[in-house]
């Protein structure tokens, strides 16, 4: 049976909203729940551009002339495969969709990075995207062919959806909220941003600020003697991923158990953001997360306090320092030698970065070199994703990403194993002073997202801390206070720091007592007399764009935190909940909340 002419006519016409429907109604099924009660106007003036947007281009794409069909053809194929599919690709990682912010975070990406990550996931983002793309510009097509070029305005139409589009790309939206938008708005509102910035109407994507530091006052020197200290700083190691020392119920660092048996862990080690660059710098800094750029550029670093002392210092590191400006700002440290991925393999990838294994002789010779006692940084980067698998090192089967990472967790513990049973083997090496902590954590769907650098929930900002100390490299009373303050005492990135400050021995230096004191940490050598304090948490500070807002502050054991992509407050007992699965009522946090919204302003 033939359909009336009309009746058909009628059909595909009514098609035109079919995709917009869809989208909306897909969204909110999938997250409407997660619109907080005061984004649902922005909500819905998102809706109506999406509406516009879809309908205005179908119509265009039945004008007369083949070049306002092909144009309204590329907007419709586009923002289906980047508005709808890519966007289902982000979510399923991320519990988020890009918006502006995530797309000027990866201007901060080389070029070859971006394709190397794209690369890798190329045949999952290629089908996410290419089969929306290929009906909607299927479905847009049919209808030009079943109804015929429009006789009536048509211009006016191919008007009307290049201004929604243009609208939509411009629309004046806050920074907060992004994620009160459907997808696809949010990706056209996203390209907005790099094309801004493009044509020099928008500041340049935050990242961190050149360095400006200058020397410090050189102090006594350490005695030749002196242990060497060794900083081993992982990646995206989660504190339960690794056993903070041997024990019977924990198998996962085989290696690491067997060349450090003395070694004892701290429990409560928390970072201040879950993203690379920002750890770092408030480890390397010792400064809160709210430290003004300007301060941070001009800030001693790690290597500063120990030059000062004379200490021959070193950063050796498979990362590729270009990500977010990481080399900029190490200018004007008093590194001695710095090695970093690219000195490796010059287009390393930003993500895995160069061969850690490569790390092991490298920090053995400038150990065992002659001259002052060594402080060095080792920074790994093979636990990042997509987690670099190494032959001999895979004993869980699969090519998805939870296997990656545990296999990548299996390497990193035999690359750390074999530097210190190679370091214990040397005649400095067997007395030095080794801390292990990591940037940040790693998150497995417990929050709904994967990765990191999205929230701040405890699977993406417990870190593990461990110190191994050679007898008589410190004296047995501060052995002894560190083992018994471990198991109870929280630990931040600045802390440590202080604490790292305090080995090299320039914490009660009167030359350098202007830049200790402005140190936000308190030294684990100095007994646990000070007052409860709140740190603040921060993944969205001056110095870098992020996806989602994520920030908060930790008074151990509450734990309050913005979780962005929900447009909600989360707020924990540690002591009793350490895996935040049983959120507590937000006035449990009450005394948080108000320092939160006096330093963050009020969500």
């Amino acid at each position: 049976m033939t359909l009336p002419r009309v009746t058909r006519e009628r059909g595909f016409l009514a098609l035109g909203a079919v995709v917009p429907a869809l989208v909306l109604g897909l969204d909110l099924a999938a997250r409407g729940a997660d619109v907080p009660a005061d984004g649902w106007l922005r909500y819905a003036s998102g809706a109506a551009l999406s509406v516009l947007v879809w309908t205005l281009c179908m119509e265009s794409a039945r004008h007369p002339r083949r070049g306002v069909r092909a144009a309204a053809l590329f907007v419709l194929g586009t923002t289906a495969a980047f508005g709808l599919g890519l966007q289902a690709v982000v979510l399923s990682f991320t519990h988020a969709y890009l918006g502006r912010r995530a797309l000027l975070l990866a201007l901060g990406f080389p070029d070859v990075t971006r394709s190397q990550y794209v690369a890798h996931y190329a045949v999952a983002v290629a089908l996410a995207c290419l089969v929306p793309a290929a009906l909607v510009v299927g479905l847009a097509m049919a209808r030009f062919r079943a109804l015929g070029a429009h006789t009536r305005r048509p211009t006016l139409l191919a008007m009307g959806a290049a201004g929604a589009t243009l609208a939509t790309v411009l629309a004046p939206y806050p920074a907060e909220g992004f994620q009160s938008l459907p997808p696809d708005v949010l990706w056209l509102h996203g390209t907005g941003g790099p094309l801004l910035y493009a044509f020099g109407l928008a500041e340049q994507p935050r990242a961190l600020p050149e360095g400006t530091r200058a020397p410090l006052p050189a102090v006594s020197p350490a005695p030749p003697e002196t242990p060497p200290i060794l900083v081993l700083f992982g990646e995206s190691v989660r504190r339960d991923a690794v056993c903070l020392a041997p024990r019977p119920d924990c198998a996962k660092s085989p290696r690491v158990d067997a060349a450090a048996p003395a070694r004892f862990g701290f429990d409560k080690a928390f970072t201040t953001a879950s993203c690379t660059e920002l750890a770092s710098v408030a480890l390397f800094t010792g400064r809160g997360v709210t430290t003004p750029p300007e301060t941070l550029a001009a800030a001693p670093l790690l290597w500063d306090f120990a030059k000062a002392r004379g200490y021959r210092t070193a950063y050796l590191t498979s990362q590729n320092l270009l990500f977010q400006g990481s080399d900029r700002f190490l200018r004007g440290s008093a590194i001695d030698t710095l090695r970093e991925g690219r000195d490796r393999v010059i287009d390393v990838p930003i993500d895995e970065g160069t061969d850690d294994l490569a790390l092991v002789q490298e920090t053995l010779d400038v150990v065992e070199a002659p001259g002052a006692p060594p402080f060095v940084i080792v920074h790994f980067a093979n636990t990042h994703a997509p987690y670099r698998q190494v032959p001999g090192f895979t004993p869980h089967p699969g090519d998805d990403r939870w296997p990656r990472y545990q296999n990548s967790l299996v390497f990193h513990d035999a690359v750390v194993g074999e530097l210190l049973t190679k370091l214990r083997q040397g005649p400095r090496g067997r007395r030095a002073i080794v801390v292990y902590t990591s940037d940040h954590g790693e998150a497995w769907g417990e929050h709904g997202a994967y990765y990191h650098s999205f929230d701040l929930y405890a699977e993406q900002l417990d870190v593990p801390l461990w110190f191994d100390v050679p007898a008589g490299s410190l004296p047995d009373e501060a052995v002894a206070r560190l083992r018994q303050e471990a198991p109870n005492r929280p630990v931040f990135p600045m802390d440590l720091t202080a604490t790292l400050v305090d080995l090299l021995g320039a914490m009660d230096s009167p030359a350098l007592a202007p830049f200790t004191r402005a140190l936000d940490g308190q030294s684990l050598l100095r007994p646990d007399g000070a007052p409860p304090r709140a740190v603040l948490l921060w993944n969205c500070p001056p110095t870098r764009e992020c996806a989602t807002d994520a920030f908060g502050a930790l008074a151990y054991p509450k734990k309050l935190h913005y979780v962005g992509h929900r447009s909600a407050y989360a707020c924990h007992d540690l002591e009793a909940d350490p895996g935040e699965q049983m959120p507590l009522p937000e006035k449990s946090c009450a005394e948080l909340r108000i320092l939160i919204d006096d330093t963050f302003g009020r969500r």
